[in-house]
This record gives C-alpha cells, structure tokens and sequence, in this order.
C-alpha cells in the first residue's frame, strides 16, 4: 500500500476535476480554520498500575470545501493535528484527518463515478484500552479509498437497473492493521412499486485480498424493501444469502438479514429500532458475523439528544474467537445561553469475550461547553473513562481535561 503518498494525491485529485468545469457554471465555498487545543491526561497509555500523565499541546490547521456544478458534486473536510508531548515528546507526530466524497456524471445522468476518502485514527481491538478521547493506545491511523463507476438505465418510468464496479484500497498505519485491496461487482434491479414502497434485487461479487489475515472470495444476493406506510412510520427490510469460500479451503454460507423501523412519535420526537445478521472485516483478526439489535429514542430541536440501547455479537470465521457487547449510549448538545452551548456525551459497555470469557464493564463520560461568535469558537471540556475487568492487569482509569480555541476565517 502507498500510505501517505496515496493519500496526498487522493486529497488532490478532486480539484483537478475542479479546474475542468468553468467556475461561472459552479457553486463553491471555501472555508479555512485553525485550532489551537491544550489537553491535560492522566493515563496517556491507560495502563493499570504506574499511570503516565502528560500535556498535549495540538495545532490543526484545516479546510472544508463544497463543489457543485453541473455532473460534479464533491465535498471536503481536511486537517491536519501537530501533536506536542510536554513530557514524551517521542509521541510528537503529525496527524491527517480527512473525508472526500465525490460524484462525477460524464454522459447524461447514465454513466457515474463515485469516490470516497476517508483517512482517520480508528481503534485496533476491543478488547484492549479504548476510551474517548483518547488517541495513543490500541488506535492506528487508517485510511480507506474508494473508486466506484456505475451506470443506471432506466428500462422504465418506475424500473431502474444498475451495473458497478467498485475498487477499495485500505491501509492501517500500525503493523497489526490488515491492509486490504477489495475488487467487487455488483449488479441490481430497482423497482418503484407505489409512491410508498420500493423494492431491490442485487447481487454482489466480492474479491477481497488482505495483507496478513486469509484471502477469501465472497457472493451476495438479497431482496430489500423499503416502505414508507404513513407520514411518520417507515420500514426497512432485507434478506438474502452469503457465501464465503477461502483461498485455505473454508467455505461458509449463512442467510443475512435486517429489518429496521423508524416512527415520528411528534414533530421532534422519534424512535427507531432494528435487528439484523451481516458480516465484515475488522481491522485485525479478519472477518467476522454481527448479529445486531438496536433501538434509540431522539429528540431534535434546540436541543438535540439522542440515546441508543444495543445488543451485538460478533462471531469470528477463522480465528477462534467471539465478542458479545450491550449497553447504552448518549449523545446531547443543549443550549444554554444564546452563545453557550452544553455538549454531554456518555456510553456504557459490557462486554464477554469468548473462548476466555472475560467480562469487562467500560464506562465513558464527557462534558463540554462551546462558546461561540462569529468567527472565534472556544470550548472547554473534561472525559472521563473507566474499565473493570475480571482480568485485573486490563483495568484502567483516565481523566482528560482540556481547552480549545477554533479561529474560522
């Protein structure tokens, strides 16, 4: 994979679109910042026992860019952290951040190209360290790219087909990350049934070509509905069957499914909840099976919040291995002067790993308060993580306190 090299370009390459189309025929908007962030962390590396604190000093210039003209849509957020240690300035680094998502039409609405970059810091392992806020230990640098050319046919007013070919190139900073190359083609038929329900058939062949974990070559086929049965109750459902068949000789095939409802209790209130068996990669032991179910409750309107309860549990092909999780989240910004706005955020944890069967409870907690002008944001916060575990070495607490200041021009 060609890291960071790959990704400079990937950043680039949208603005060479850019300067083919005449600016008179475009909506553009350039936005640039910079962020200047002083943190204080007791436990920079979450550890049990002879916990390290620090001071992290973080410089983040960045830029979000939006383009529409006639066949382009694109849309960039890109920054880059300076990251300075107090006293382990060993950890001094330069981090990219960065999503692009772009969509390019040559030939009449018919012929598309879609591309998506994502490079962000993400977590290996589950069962290790994780906590909010916390961006040195069991995290690695990741991007993930993505080129997708399609063509949709309309075979009538109410009847659509789609062809695509999709490339994706994934890369992991750390070693333990499996870097991949994914090469997929899918075909689907799309069949607007009324003004309430639409209906699809698809199917997906997938090559998928990891650095260390096995090769495998994967087929999907499915039916999906969507169906709206009133002004505030929507349904979402599907099922189909997979099939796995590795380079090693492993063949697996399962039946996927997923079902989902979404009802509009008032005009701001709404509750949502699904079920559903699908399978992906993770980002270290290869791919696994997620048998989900969830359900959240979401207020919008000055405030905002939204709580999500959730059950998973995730079934390993090849490794021998099984993690289950539930618990809670909570996400809530609240108004509390017209330029000071509360940000509460909170999630609870609990684990089962299989075949050890450790069970780890993780709670995690954070307030802060944004004050806002016109160009000048300052926010202040404080996170607080904590894990119990029957494997005592595994325990850890951190507290995280810190100061940002936002300047947009």
């Amino acid at each position: 994979m060609k890291k960071t090299r790959i990704v400079v370009m990937l950043f680039l390459a949208p603005f060479f679109f850019v300067s083919m189309i005449s600016l008179s025929e475009a909506e553009l908007r350039l936005t640039p910042a910079i962020s200047l962030r002083e943190e204080y962390n007791d436990n920079i590396f979450l550890t049990a026992y002879d916990e390290e604190d620090d001071f992290l000093t973080t410089i983040s210039p960045a830029i979000a860019l939006t383009y529409a003209a006639r066949g382009v849509d694109l849309s960039l957020d890109y920054r880059l952290d300076f990251d300075f240690y107090t006293y382990n300035s060993d950890r001094n680094e330069i981090r990219q951040r960065g999503r692009l998502e772009s969509t390019i039409s040559p030939y009449r609405d018919i012929f598309f190209i879609r591309v998506s970059d994502v490079f962000a810091r993400v977590p290996i392992d589950v069962r290790r360290q994780v906590a909010l806020d916390n961006i040195l230990t069991n995290t690695t640098d990741s991007n993930r790219f993505i080129v997708n050319p399609y063509l949709e046919y309309p075979l009538s007013e109410t009847f659509l087909a789609r062809l695509g070919y999709t490339y994706e190139n994934l890369w992991y900073e750390e070693g333990e990350g499996d870097d991949a190359e994914n090469n997929s083609a899918t075909l689907s038929i799309i069949k607007e049934i009324s003004s309430k329900m639409k209906a699809s058939l698809a199917y997906t062949y997938l090559s998928h070509r990891p650095d260390r974990t096995e090769d495998y070559d994967r087929q999907d086929a499915g039916l999906s509905i969507d169906y709206k049965l009133g002004p505030k109750l929507s349904l979402n459902a599907g099922a189909g069957q997979t099939w796995f068949v590795y380079k090693i000789g492993t063949k697996l095939d399962s039946t996927i499914w997923n079902i989902k409802a979404d009802y509009l209790l008032t005009q701001r209130l709404s509750i949502s909840a699904g079920s559903s068996v699908s399978f992906s990669d993770s980002v270290n032991v290869g791919a696994y099976e997620r048998k989900s179910s969830t359900g959240s409750i979401s207020y919008s309107g000055k405030s905002t919040v939204t709580l999500t309860a959730f059950r998973n549990i995730d079934k390993y092909i090849i490794a021998d291995r099984e993690d289950r999780s539930k618990g809670l989240t909570l996400g809530s910004s609240i108004p509390v002067t017209s330029r000071i706005t509360g940000i509460l955020t909170g999630r609870y944890i609990y684990y089962k790993f299989f075949p050890e069967e450790e069970n780890v409870d993780r709670y995690g907690f954070g307030l802060s308060f944004k004050y806002s002008l016109r160009m000048l944001t300052a926010t202040l916060g404080y996170t607080h993580n904590l894990s119990n575990s029957d494997i005592e070495i595994d325990n850890y607490r951190n507290n995280i306190a810190w100061l940002q200041v936002r300047l947009t021009i």
